[in-house]
């Protein structure tokens, strides 16, 4: 074997990260993907992924339990099920398709075999849409540690331009700044759906949390000096270059806050106010337990102040309005379990719903309705049985993962970010209760990279071998010695202490 072709797997290796980067990147572009044409730019860079995989010839879910492959498996199968061709005598007598046949019937169509699904070009669609979705979980998954923490960082920037866009949208209503969009009196970036822009930052707010909660439990020399963990010993570093860091993730919390704020998402905020409490608990006993909720405390003021700086009346004003949509929910929600009584156990076929629910659509709600507001009972409609057991396994795999999480040894930068991820996970999955953010291409691709985030591999490097195992994990690196000048030991008795440090509490 030739040298090139010996390298060929390690150069498509390292690829994987730039095709994740890139994917992440352009995702939220037009309109949240949610558009044919980045819908199919997304899927051939999905299809690039697939393609390094092969070349590596590994198994890109290996280290995954078999609960956890199972799952896994069994979200692509849903509507290649749907798809299955069956004789027409057979597919009329299956729930719910009987109107639909007579229907047919009527009009001269002898069509001697048809899919399950009632709508079998909108199936084909949303099966090709999960191509970029599992392919940033598993790419995610594959690449290193040192990789991941890079990717993070590429969203936490790609979310800080959104946000920035979104509020210069919120300041001066311009309507060149919504980038063809129509103009609202909202935050929204290049996302059609305020909400869908809210839940970005659902995603993204603990993941900035969590490495600014990083920096401040693996500073050790902070610790020797100041005899002190937690935030107090922390800002007693004011001034030192460490300290940059600290005033970057807290000034990325309070612009992400902010753009949830001004989205004017009334789940939005009140999930932003869910997601800092948490993160202070989760964070508690590497940020000096009580501070560490005092810190959020503090958070949460300095968006208010900023947020009353801006403007804050309109914000406030949503929570005080009656919302029509807030009121239609409920009765397309009855709707929708009606369809899902209709189709069960089958279901009507995953990416069917827009056309399908005309069919149930309530009589007291004026407006067509392209989605139940409520990703559970949407995918229950479409997918039925299975669609219900795959949200099962999903969440016992995930509360089973998060236990191994919380269980870990120490606390390595990684476990910061699969908490982060975990909370993100928690609120995106909180919000789909009143919207439909998973069905939006970006956020679920955003909320792929959180899943793969949560389910790396536990090692250092996360390398996987040619015969689809994982590289052990490393040694860690052996302490360089600190200089002398690093830090200053405690002065003897009687001796002159110096100026006073402020900030050393």
């Amino acid at each position: 074997m030739t040298e090139p072709v010996r390298r060929a797997p390690q150069r498509a290796a390292s690829a994987l990260p730039l095709l994740v980067a890139t994917l992440l990147a352009v995702a939220p572009l037009f309109r949240g993907g949610n558009r044919p044409l980045p819908l199919l730019a997304l899927e051939l860079l999905a299809l690039a992924v697939f393609a390094v995989f092969a070349l590596q010839r590994t198994a890109p879910w290996a280290g995954l339990e078999r609960s956890e492959r199972f799952t896994l498996l069994l979200l692509p199968i849903i509507p290649l099920l749907a798809l299955i061709p069956l004789p027409a005598a057979w597919w009329a007598a299956l729930p719910g398709r009987a109107l639909y046949a007579d229907a047919l019937a009527l009009v001269g169509d002898t069509t001697a075999w048809r899919s399950a699904s009632i709508v079998p070009f909108a199936t084909q669609w949303s099966a090709l849409a999960l191509l970029p979705v599992l392919a940033v979980f598993l790419a995610t998954r594959a690449c290193t540690e040192r990789h991941r923490v890079r990717l993070v960082h590429v969203l936490l920037a790609l979310a800080t331009l959104q946000a920035l866009l979104g509020l210069a949208q919120y300041g001066t209503q311009n309507p060149v700044l919504y980038l063809g969009l129509d103009p609202s009196a909202a935050a929204q970036g290049t996302y059609t759906n305020r909400n869908h822009f809210a839940g970005l930052f659902e995603m993204v707010f603990p993941l900035a949390a969590a490495l600014f909660a990083a920096r401040f439990g693996q500073d050790p020399d902070r610790q020797r000096r100041y005899r002190g963990t937690g935030l107090r010993a922390a800002f007693a570093d004011l001034g030192t270059a460490q300290v940059n860091r600290y005033i970057v993730f807290l000034l990325l919390l309070v612009l992400f806050g902010l753009a949830i704020v001004f989205s004017r998402s009334r789940t939005g905020i009140t999930l932003l106010i869910v997601g800092v409490i948490v993160t202070a608990l989760s964070f508690a006993p590497r940020l000096g337990g009580r501070q560490s909720l005092r810190t959020a405390a503090g958070v949460i003021v300095l968006l208010a102040g900023a947020a009353a700086a801006v403007g804050l009346v309109p914000v406030l004003e949503r929570f005080a309005q009656l919302d029509p949509v807030a009121d239609a929910r409920v009765s397309i929600a009855r709707a929708t379990v009606t369809g899902i009584g209709t189709f069960f156990p089958l279901g009507a076929g995953p990416g069917t719903f827009p056309e399908v629910f005309r069919r149930f659509h309530p009589g007291d709600v004026p407006l067509f309705v392209n989605s139940a507001h409520n990703d559970y009972l949407e995918w229950l409609f479409e997918g039925g049985a299975l669609a219900g057991l795959a949200i099962v396994l999903v969440l016992a795999v995930l509360v089973r993962r998060l236990v191994r999480v919380v269980r870990m040894p120490g606390w390595p930068r990684d476990r910061y970010l699969r908490i982060g991820a975990a909370i993100g996970i928690l609120l995106l999955a909180l919000h789909g209760l009143v919207d439909f953010n998973l069905r939006i291409p970006a956020n679920a691709i955003f909320f792929a990279f959180l899943m793969g985030l949560l389910f790396a591999p536990e090692t250092d490097e996360g390398e996987i071998r040619k015969d689809g195992s994982r590289a052990p994990e490393r040694s860690p690196p052996a302490a360089t010695p600190e200089p002398a000048s690093a830090w200053q030991p405690e002065p003897a008795p009687g001796a002159d202490p110096g100026p006073p440090n402020p900030f050393a509490l």
